[in-house]
């Protein structure tokens, strides 16, 4: 992958929406392109599944409905520039175990993507100030559980040496499509203690837990880990959930090096380099159906595509249901969608920060790549009972924190770093879900409150933004995350397996009515396996984000757009130019910088203004020389612009002006500088956000993103 510089992921991260993909947008694709498959939705799972036809052969065309691709999968500045948060996934916790990766099937190394092993894996910290550490090394983690029992200890060994002998009938079964191989219940039956698997895996995370440690520390720890799904672990059918923690001593938590978009940019770079399209701002609104067969779809745009032997989508089927005639689903279908239910949602604050948390650990302090904060194992078990109350519990809340720039500087600015903080909340609250758009600052503060007892390093004065994102903020920055569902729904007894998305329909194999929305034809099985694994590609995600405020900063460095923390050296422009001393002679900004409607961009003098005086003061320097064969031609000037307007934001200078905004507040000290550099975050999320709450403007997503 060729090096993107800071002003190149600039012009390209456009926070929540979008993230640093530039090559996916501004693709065509003209009436006369013919495509085999079309793809509805770029997702990473849609993606996992086109870069597999496309190297099977097959034309694929990707319609996605925001400015850049890659769904859950992006990597965005959503506090401050220079920052690069992950939008949703971080972890690609088991990734490795996929055969897209194990077996180097894509080969993404060479478009790309390169992953980051942190080692430790994961660490908890406790009330009592002591600490539990997964680290890649089995002993040393071992080790960890002996400080509080040495028979769990022996109990932790054992689980991992128990699962690895099952592993490879569970990762097979993982990655092999409904009905293309048998059960597996069935090939546990042939298996040594076969049957007890059985059972282990219809019991809850909790019960397994509780019946194989018996020290509380470690049975929290254990707890803690079995979570991450969002699943109440005390769920049943919950049981694989117990050795998540013993499938990652082996694979890690890994992560890509730049962001979690890194791995959606390098298969979009794949689906090009074999004769596919990309195509952002592309909502698929219809799916279009002839004789019992998708065989295309049309966007809200009015634009139609057909494929000439599939159609393949990851839209939530929550949505998608609509997009075709309800009788031609079927009753199951309908069924199946009236009875979906969705997962514990997360509720998510990202920060810009000076020092990473420093956690009690390891003789000292530690400052992980992640960690967690549970309080005891009953705290665990009313996950459930909390989201059926549809209220906010912040008392002992757990969480998840993510603070990637310790093992990748290239996240932040030098000698900074991005911090994610995860809880979970309901997403259907009892006043309803718009209630989160009042209180989810004060629940975000109480979460940081909470933090601060494990980490009390993070002072007011080490925080520089936050970038706050509630249940409900998740469900608008992605239509796809329903009701909060970053997984697109709960991974329960009843939506796993053949039963997901519903009975009947996880079989995806040359289905010959509507359930071609999946596939159609006969190379449906291509994508099909795909998809399959794809869809556990990334289990685990983590966070995201949508709603923005500063957080400890004082009064005076509220009044000014933050200013830009990474390198912002000035670009070279075709002429030498000195704002500060054009304007120490009088002139004023609107003198050269006119910006006629619409005014999305600040416009450029005209050489002519420039002639104006320089046709008699410094005619005899050489840039001035340079300037005046520009006028001779009648050629612009080709300035480099400083700041530029991000994709998928509708901007106009014209209001700023009229409702009294100067030019400095958004672009520094203009006056001073000998040449203009980006010296403020103006083009952020963060900032615009900042600014509209002070200023009592509108907050609303629709007021800067059109689509």
């Amino acid at each position: 992958m060729s090096k993107i510089s800071r002003r190149g992921f600039v012009k390209t991260a456009v926070l929540a929406p979008l993230a640093v993909t530039p090559f996916s947008i501004g693709q065509q694709a003209s009436k006369e392109d013919r495509f085999d498959i079309v793809v509805a939705g770029a997702g990473h799972n849609s993606m996992i599944a086109a870069a597999y036809l496309a190297k099977a052969g097959y034309r694929c065309l990707l319609l996605e409905g925001r400015p850049i691709v890659g769904g859950g999968v992006k990597t965005a500045s959503l506090t401050l520039k220079g920052f690069k948060d992950d939008v949703c996934s971080t972890a690609h916790t088991f990734l490795l175990d996929n055969p897209m990766i194990k077996n180097d099937e894509l080969k993404l190394r060479d478009f790309g993507l390169e992953y980051v092993d942190p080692d430790p894996i994961f660490h908890i910290p406790f009330a009592d100030g002591s600490y539990l550490t997964q680290w890649r090394d089995l002993d040393r983690t071992c080790a960890e559980f002996a400080k509080f029992s040495k028979k769990d200890a022996a109990a932790y060994r054992k689980m991992l040496g128990e699962f690895d002998a099952i592993k490879p009938i569970l990762m097979g079964t993982s990655f092999t499509p409904i009905g293309f191989g048998k059960p597996l219940n069935d090939q546990l039956a042939q298996q040594p203690r076969g049957k007890l698997w059985q059972r282990r895996l219809a019991l809850s995370a909790w019960e397994i837990i509780r019946d194989t440690f018996e020290e509380e520390h470690c049975r929290t720890f254990m707890l803690y880990m079995s979570h991450l799904a969002a699943e109440p672990p005390d769920a049943p059918m919950t049981g694989r959930l117990a050795y998540g923690t013993a499938r990652q001593q082996h694979s890690g938590r890994p992560f890509p090096r730049g962001g979690s978009g890194v791995l959606t940019q390098a298969l979009a770079r794949f689906i090009e380099a074999h004769n596919g399209v990309l195509l952002t701002n592309k909502w698929v609104k219809r799916l279009i159906v002839e004789n019992g067969k998708c065989v295309g779809v049309e966007c809200n745009d009015g634009t139609s595509y057909r494929a000439e032997k599939a159609v393949v989508s990851t839209i939530h089927i929550k949505h998608l249901v609509d997009m075709a005639p309800h009788e031609l689903w079927g009753e199951d279908f309908i069924d199946g969608v009236d009875t979906w239910q969705a997962e514990q949602a997360m509720f998510v604050t990202h920060y810009a920060t000076s020092e990473a948390p420093k956690f009690a650990g390891d003789g000292g302090t530690l400052s992980p790549v992640e960690a967690g904060i549970l309080v005891s194992p009953e705290r665990a078990l009313r996950f459930a009972y909390d989201d059926a109350r549809g209220v906010v519990n912040l008392e002992d809340p757990p969480m998840q924190i993510i603070c990637c720039s310790v093992a990748d500087p290239t996240r932040a600015p030098a000698g900074m770093h991005t911090l994610k903080v995860i809880g979970w909340q309901p997403y259907e609250l009892k006043e309803g879900p718009e209630h989160w758009d009042k209180i989810k600052k004060d629940v975000s503060d109480g979460y940081l409150k909470y933090l601060r007892r494990y980490a009390p390093n993070l002072t007011d004065d080490k925080i520089l933004a936050r970038f706050v994102e509630s249940p409900l903020d998740l469900e608008r920055m992605n239509p796809h995350f329903w009701h909060g569902s970053a997984h697109a729904g709960a991974q329960s007894a009843s939506q796993t397996g053949p039963m997901r998305p519903m009975p009947g329909w996880a079989q995806r194999a040359t289905d010959s009515n509507l359930r071609g929305q999946l596939m159609v034809k006969k190379i449906g099985w291509i994508a099909s396996v795909a998809m399959a694994a794809a869809l556990v590609a990334l289990f685990f995600f983590a966070g995201g984000g949508l709603i923005a405020q500063s957080a400890g900063l004082s009064q005076e460095a509220k009044q000014m757009v933050p200013d830009n923390p990474s390198e912002h050296t000035p670009p070279v422009q075709p002429i030498a130019y000195s704002h500060k001393k054009h304007l120490a002679f009088g002139l004023e900004c609107k003198k050269c910088h006119t910006n006629p409607e619409p005014g999305k961009l600040m416009t450029f003098p005209a050489t002519s203004i420039c002639m104006e005086c320089h046709v008699t003061i410094a005619k005899d320097k050489p840039s001035i020389q340079k300037l005046a064969q520009y006028a001779k031609s009648k050629e612009a000037v080709p300035w480099v612009r400083v700041y530029t307007v991000l994709p998928g934001v509708a901007w106009n200078h014209r209001p700023h002006l009229d409702a009294g905004v100067k030019c400095e507040t958004c672009h520094g000290k203009v006056r001073e500088m000998e040449a203009m550099s980006e010296v403020t975050s103006v083009t952020t999320m963060y900032s615009c956000l900042h600014c509209h709450e002070m200023n009592q403007a509108k907050t609303a997503c629709d007021t800067c993103h059109k689509h």
